[in-house]
């Protein structure tokens, strides 16, 4: 499952794959827990994204009753 619309960069590629994301927009960092997401968004901030970590994941996504995508 997956947060509609997201675009899937795993953590490993994000590096290489920044110039795809829009400087001039602010960029929420999704994943399971949260854990990894705010590792990965301090290195987009620290290359000068308006970035943001999604608190508690796709996890909390769901248990909040938002709309989820599956397959990507």
């Amino acid at each position: 499952m997956h947060v509609p619309g997201a675009v899937l960069i795993p953590m490993g590629q994000l590096t290489a794959r920044m110039g795809e994301l829009d400087k001039t927009a602010p960029v929420y960092v999704v994943c399971a827990t949260g854990n990894r997401s705010s590792a990965m968004t301090d290195l987009l901030r620290a290359a000068g994204f308006e970035a943001y970590s999604v608190s508690g994941g796709t996890q909390a996504w769901v248990a909040s009753g938002r709309a989820v995508g599956v397959g990507l």
